[in-house]
């Protein structure tokens, strides 16, 4: 099937739409094994259009189909000898807005990365950041960076059918993160709040897929501790409640801001805190 226009007919559209309304239709490009003389399957193709549904039937909608954009780069072991079984290692090319991609659409943009550290990711389309699902035992995502420029947190807009090669993954063996107790005005360990540390750089509140941002809760002997933070100015505070997920909300973070203690995380180390309960 080549680029083209298609008239469609989606029975249940409610399967492929996404909460802001969005459909995303898939149209297959081959069977999954060859046709004669062929040495590999057609790609799919794929359409979007934002859509409202009412409850009634709609009718005369055409899609124009397309491949999705390709992704092509290498891997970079920063600390240590590169790892084996590097095949092992799974990638994805995740939304950096999911509302505005239907739910279908996660079914591209994986992959398996070779052994020579090459990786090549297919079907993509719209903002995406890269991410490693299961890194090597030790390391870490470090950086995403395309043509010398860090697009760890903001990412890469695909436009469809186009070949983007120069992708450069950066692995570490070096970690941030903090640990420490949360204690009440009388100097007694607290287990029952929560410990939220962000980033004292507002612009970072609302980084898609957000590393600058984590919450914890004490163990049972008041201790917390938060893994995996990029190096960089962070500010941490204990509160008794906040909503599940509040804690990302920036304007929640303006008036936690007020009231956190501010610290740094230089590259690979640990910084340890002794925490008051915050009052509300």
């Amino acid at each position: 099937m080549v680029p083209g226009e298609y008239a469609l007919q989606v029975q249940s559209l409610a399967g492929i739409m996404n909460a802001a309304g969005r459909a995303m239709v898939f149209i297959n490009g081959g069977d999954s094994s060859p046709a004669q003389g062929q040495t590999t399957p057609q790609e799919n193709e794929f359409a979007t259009e934002s859509l409202t549904v009412t409850g009634d039937d709609i009718t005369g909608m055409a899609l124009i189909g397309t491949r999705g954009a390709k992704a092509t780069g290498k891997l970079v072991f920063d600390g240590g000898p590169k790892p084996d079984n590097l095949t092992t290692i799974r990638m994805m090319a995740q939304p950096t807005d999911a509302d505005q991609m239907a739910p279908a659409a996660s079914a591209f943009g994986a992959t398996t990365v070779k052994d020579t550290g090459d990786f090549e990711i297919d079907g993509l389309s719209g903002g995406r950041l890269i991410r490693l699902m299961n890194p090597p035992k030790g390391w870490s995502l470090k950086s995403v960076q395309f043509n010398g420029q860090d697009i760890t947190d903001k990412g890469y807009e695909f436009k469809p059918g186009e070949d983007v090669d120069g992708f450069e993954v950066t692995l570490t063996t070096q970690s941030q993160g903090v640990t420490g107790a949360v204690t009440n005005d009388k100097n007694e360990p607290l287990k029952d709040c929560t410990v939220v540390v962000f980033a004292d750089d507002p612009e970072k509140w609302t980084l898609p897929s957000n590393r600058w941002i984590a919450s914890a809760r004490p163990d049972q002997d008041g201790n917390f501790k938060v893994d995996n933070l990029p190096a960089g100015s962070y500010m941490a505070i204990a509160v008794d409640y906040v909503e599940q997920g509040g804690w990302r909300d920036p304007d929640w973070l303006t008036r936690a801001s007020k009231r956190a203690t501010r610290f740094t995380l230089s590259e690979g180390s640990t910084k340890t805190l002794d925490l008051r309960l915050a009052s509300q």
